[in-house]
């Protein structure tokens, strides 16, 4: 039996701490973009997946998912993945 060292529940403790901070760094990421001003003002022709998901008000897994299941359509270059604004338009509408 250990002695020394941390408890497990420090230890779970710290694991919950980093994924929080994950997350939160992951949503300083991704561009406050307000669905009425995204409509007012004319999109980029080519978004980046955290960028969609902004504008759709979707989390990035999700329009991931989209993609994968082919109700998303997207543009490839290498392993970059690109959202036409075009695409976007016309699933909002």
């Amino acid at each position: 039996m250990r002695t020394t060292g941390t408890s497990r529940v420090a230890r779970d403790a710290g694991r919950r701490q980093a994924r929080s901070e994950w997350a939160r760094r992951e949503r300083a990421l991704v561009p406050a973009i307000e669905p009425p001003l995204a409509v007012c003002s004319p999109l980029p022709r080519l978004l980046k997946v955290p960028e969609a998901a902004a504008i759709l008000r979707l989390s990035s897994r999700q329009v991931w998912r989209m993609i994968k299941d082919g109700r998303l359509s997207v543009t490839r270059f290498g392993r970059t993945v690109r959202i036409r604004s075009e695409v976007l338009e016309e699933l909002m509408k």
